[in-house]
């Protein structure tokens, strides 16, 4: 059996499983399987698209919009025409091979004249001093001792962020990533490249910049790849296979980048923010996008990717928290499909709750044009 769901909070008959697939599956946070009186079965995504494989039945999630807006998203907007013309996107295609596809022939090319090479601060013990003596830390381990030395130096290596980061999403394709025979061996022969590079330190932050500008297609589909989840279990009997990725950080980091470009223009900072919520500071909450001008806070913004009648009490006690806690009169909520855009007045407060709604089942300039007016309307 071969089917396909879109994420969101969709809902779709399919055919029944047994109890035991129906228990590998939901055993997986991925999809949930509920049973039905009928000759079918009630399968649900949420808001992670990819594919999962048990036995001869393959479940695709696609996303809700068309798959050249997922690139679009992931700010590949640029870097697409590169991956059409290799590839041929097509949107009956399973989006995790694309997405894995993708990032091989982009990985292949990024380093076909070799790996990016960089400064790298390191601290260790040693016998002979090189760069500078860390004198808090060998006052704290050896104190009176000239020998060994705590030390600190910058070394020129591929030991880099960037690399680190690269190794690590190849390692997480050839694990969970069912290919081809073809794609394996080229993804083995990208592998080798990766020798020298000690993907235990992964974790390490690395910024887009001017230096690893050519690395930019690569390091977005491998932070992607990173940030989604591979899964084999064996469950008795039952095989359960498959990679995910979660389609509302994919939108989150997508608004941030698109209003950060545009409203920073009119001055202050945009950002996701950790804050607390209370005076003694023991509750903290993730402000998805924030905007602080002159040291004051213009508005709190919070991304949803799903359906917003879905959780709308939910989310609508969350942004009156912030409203309340931050003294705002107005507070927005951000969905990913046209939603009504009536403000919701709050008793008391007089608050207002604003949904918005971007249609992502456009071309990218009209999505573009969407974001263009809600940014004019969030800095008037």
């Amino acid at each position: 059996m071969e089917s396909e769901l879109q994420a969101g909070n969709i809902q779709k008959l399919l055919p029944k499983v047994s109890l035991e697939i129906a228990q590998a599956i939901n055993k997986t946070g991925f999809i949930t399987v509920s049973p039905t009186f009928g000759e079918e079965a009630l399968f649900r995504a949420d808001c992670k698209i990819g594919v999962i494989r048990i036995g001869n039945i393959q479940i695709s999630v696609m996303p809700k919009f068309p798959i050249r807006n997922v690139f679009y998203l992931l700010g590949l907007h640029d870097g697409i025409r590169f991956e059409e013309k290799n590839i041929g996107i097509t949107e009956n295609e399973n989006l995790t091979a694309l997405i894995f596809d993708s990032f091989l022939k982009s990985a292949l090319l990024t380093t076909a004249r070799g790996l990016l090479t960089g400064y790298r601060d390191i601290q260790e013990t040693s016998k002979v001093l090189r760069g500078r003596i860390l004198l808090c830390d060998q006052i704290n381990k050896r104190a009176g001792q000239l020998f060994p030395m705590e030390i600190s130096y910058d070394d020129f290596t591929e030991n880099i962020p960037e690399n680190i980061e690269l190794k690590v999403a190849i390692l997480n394709v050839l694990k969970y990533g069912n290919l081809s025979e073809s794609n394996l061996r080229d993804y083995r022969h990208l592998l080798q490249r990766f020798s020298g590079i000690d993907d235990s330190m992964h974790g390490l932050n690395w910024e887009l910049s001017r230096r690893n500008a050519h690395y930019r297609n690569s390091l977005i589909l491998a932070d992607l790849i990173n940030h989604g989840r591979g899964f084999y279990e064996k469950l008795g009997d039952i095989a359960v296979s498959g990679f995910t990725v979660d389609m509302y950080r994919v939108f989150e980091k997508f608004l941030l980048r698109e209003f950060k470009s545009r409203i920073e223009k009119n001055g202050g900072i945009l950002e996701t923010k950790m804050l607390h919520l209370d005076v003694e500071n023991r509750q903290r909450a993730q402000i998805d996008i924030l905007w602080r001008k002159d040291g004051v806070i213009r508005f709190i913004a919070d991304a949803k990717y799903k359906d917003p009648d879905a959780n709308w009490e939910s989310a609508l006690y969350q942004v009156n928290a912030y409203a309340s806690v931050f003294s705002l009169d107005k507070i927005h909520l951000i969905y990913a499909l046209p939603v009504d855009e009536t403000p919701l007045q709050l008793k008391g407060s007089g608050t207002l709750i604003y949904r918005h709604g971007i249609n992502l089942d456009v071309s990218a300039d009209e999505i573009g044009k969407q974001l263009d007016l809600l940014c004019e309307e969030f800095v008037s």
